[in-house]
């Protein structure tokens, strides 16, 4: 192919004479006559400095690509080669700072070789930029120079060089200060210098060449030798050097002066002790793993224990008051229902206390699940007012609720969320004077964050008291506690909560002008969960079931007899069975309507029994109820209701939501819509 170019044709191939080299070519190409004058101009090289081969046709190369103070160096290269050229030979390199259009520099490597065999009247030019090269080489320079450096200033070990044969090459401060050598007195000689006699007769410096050479390094203690004669008890490194193609080409050696422990016999000694310290430190850490993992195991039994043992009692207390309260089991004076409501408050105060200090120790211990869901603040607020606007009507304090629009949703579990609004809101309202306002405020934090605010008009905190609020069991002075009452528990409590979702808490307050409590919580987790179920689909009895007969299968006596008041009371007949076996038995025989089944129980727990109970044929499809005081991991959820319909917990109202439950199934079809329920 050929290029025209001022009246001079050149004809570039690559050698098998068929593909055109500007065309090809990576590096810049460029093609000139004898004169030096551009005779072609290669795309690459276009970009390469910003000029068309249009503009620089005909020009020397020397003014288009070569700096000028590199013009003297390429005009002697050009020169030199262009004496000696007979017929086709091989170019000269030469490196050189070139010229952009835009007048910034950069260095390349400028081949030049004859394009013309009969002759020699024109020539080719191969351009490569260099900059990253020349960049790489500049670094390591750079790297090498500030590590000779820093090896020169270390004092505290002597670090040089031996050759391939053991010579001293380098020599730093520290050798210096260690061995008393300088450099000049040093380089050159032989390492052994350093031995005393005996270790140099039997052969020691050579010795611990060659396994360096064999192995890669030698690592040694022992005494050796000071330019004065003196000894010093030396630790010793020596390490092989080689090169990419594996071939040995010196050695490094790192010494360090250990003469404060010369003597050998105490060396070993403390080598010894140092060891057996390592050996038993080792033993003790392993022990207190093993006994910080039994702790946590031993927590987390007493945790499971306490909630069955404390809140269990505590719920047959308020479910028989709340019967009687309600008159489902005779009428009652006014006198009584007033005892039976204070009854009713105490126990409900003393087992949220029991579920505050679970709760905390949860946390603690990071046994607290976290099931978010996309939630409506709004509706979340409007339920906690709903709860505590007894007492808000009680003091005549007005509640108001501001939630932004734009941050009206969020995906967050909406029990623990309720829980952190009921502990703020109830703190409102306890420290609030009558006639008071309480504000519940819900505004963005950024665009992954939400704000909750609680601002009351109530007595406010003192500037000093203010880091005693969050923490367990904490309260201001025991004037408050006696007018006002409390554990201290909330606070802290919401606090964790909030923090163990990757949120923060804190608060603004003035004496006499109320506080403003708030928490900011992550707006969106990383994918919108489903809602937590607490019900599953319900498939037909193979064999009609016993019109209201409720089944319930509880170990505790008092919740069985709890659980049999409030059925008949409510017009439904009971079975009740403390032993799982009895319980099968009578299913076997006739199926109820619905079965109530607790989880915590001994010889058979409520699991093992779903299972057995759905192996009956007859079973299979008559509505469970969970009933359970028990925490339930995501797991243990999911099992659970791949048998049952229905998980109520103790303690959280569970009479209304039990009854509910078997109104909704027992008022269904059951022959008729196999989805009733």
């Amino acid at each position: 192919m050929h290029y025209a170019g001022s009246g001079v044709v050149s004809e570039m191939t690559d050698n098998t004479g068929t593909t055109p080299i500007l065309e090809t070519a990576s590096d810049g190409v460029v093609a000139m006559d004898r004169t030096g004058r551009i005779t072609e101009f290669s795309p690459v090289a276009e970009q390469m400095f910003g000029q068309t081969r249009s503009e620089v046709l005909g020009k020397l190369l020397a003014e288009v690509i070569v700096s000028p103070g590199a013009r003297p160096m390429y005009h002697a290269t050009l020169e030199r080669y262009l004496g000696t050229v007979e017929g086709r030979v091989v170019g000269k390199r030469v490196e050189l700072s070139a010229l952009r259009r835009d007048g910034s520099t950069f260095p390349i490597e400028l081949a030049i070789a004859s394009a013309d065999s009969n002759g020699g009247e024109s020539f080719t030019g191969l351009i490569r930029d260099i900059s990253e090269r020349k960049g790489s080489e500049q670094a390591l320079r750079a790297s090498e120079e500030r590590f000779r450096l820093l090896v020169q200033s270390v004092k505290d070990y002597a670090i040089f060089m031996l050759d391939s044969e053991g010579r001293v090459a380098t020599w730093n401060a520290g050798a210096q200060a260690c061995k008393g050598y300088t450099p000049t007195e040093i380089l050159g000689q032989h390492f052994s210098v350093f031995y005393p006699a005996a270790d140099r007769e039997r052969g020691k410096p050579e010795e611990e060449l060659r396994i360096a050479t064999e192995v890669g390094w030698v690592e040694d203690e022992g005494w050796r030798l000071r330019k004065d004669g003196s000894l010093f008890w030396a630790d010793v490194l020596i390490t092989a050097i080689r090169d990419t193609a594996g071939k040995l080409v010196g050695f490094s050696k790192v010494t360090r002066d250990l003469t404060e422990r010369r003597n050998a016999a105490d060396i070993a000694e403390r080598k010894r002790l140092e060891e057996g310290q390592a050996r038993r430190k080792s033993q003790e850490l392993e022990e207190d793993n093993h006994r910080m993992h039994e702790a946590n195991r031993l927590k987390s039994e007493f945790l499971a224990n306490m909630s069955h043992e404390l809140r269990t009692p505590l719920n047959a207390i308020i479910g028989f008051t709340e019967l009687m309260f309600k008159g489902k089991v005779g009428p009652v004076s006014a006198d009584h229902k007033e005892y039976l409501g204070d009854i009713l408050t105490s126990s409900r105060h003393l087992l949220k206390l029991i579920n505050d200090v679970l709760d905390l120790a949860k946390v603690e211990s990071g046994k607290m699940e976290f099931r978010p869901e996309l939630v409506d603040l709004g509706t979340i607020i409007s339920e906690v007012c709903d709860i505590l606007r007894g007492i808000a009507f009680q003091k005549r304090i007005h509640l108001e609720t501001k939630v932004d629009p734009s941050a009206v949703e969020a995906v967050l579990d909406p029990s623990k969320l309720k829980q952190v609004l009921y502990n703020y809101l109830s703190n409102a309202l306890k420290f609030t004077p009558e006639q008071g306002l309480v504000t519940i405020r819900v505004v963005p934090e950024g665009d992954a964050c939400v704000r909750i605010e609680v601002e009351d008009t109530g007595i406010g905190i003192r500037h000093e008291d203010i880091r005693r609020l969050f923490v367990e069991f904490q309260q201001l002075d025991a004037g408050l506690a006696k007018k006002y009452g409390g554990t201290g528990l909330g606070l802290a409590l919401t606090k964790r909560i909030v923090e163990a979702q990757g949120g923060t808490v804190g608060l603004r307050s003035e004496p006499d002008k109320g506080s403003t409590f708030w928490a900011v919580l992550p707006r969106t987790a990383s994918g919108v969960h489903a809602p937590v179920t607490v019900e599953s689909p319900l498939d037909l009895p193979s064999v009609r079931p016993l019109a209201k007969v409720v089944l319930v299968v509880d170990d505790n006596p008092a919740a069985l007899r709890l659980m049999d008041a409030t059925l008949k009371a409510n017009g439904y007949s009971a079975q009740c069975f403390s032993d799982p076996e009895e319980a099968l038995r009578a299913m076997e025989i006739t199926p109820p309507a619905v079965v109530v089944l607790d989880l915590l129980m001994p010889h058979m727990d409520g699991f093992a029994l779903l299972d057995r109970l759905r192996a009956l044929p007859h079973m299979r499809g008559v509505p469970v109820i969970i009933w359970s005081v028990k925490d339930l991991s995501e797991v243990e959820r999911k099992r659970l209701l791949s048998g049952a319909q229905r998980i109520v917990f103790k303690g959280q109202g569970e009479g209304e939501a039990i009854l509910d439950a078997i109104k909704r199934y027992l008022g269904a079809d059951l022959t008729g819509d196999s989805n009733a329920g």
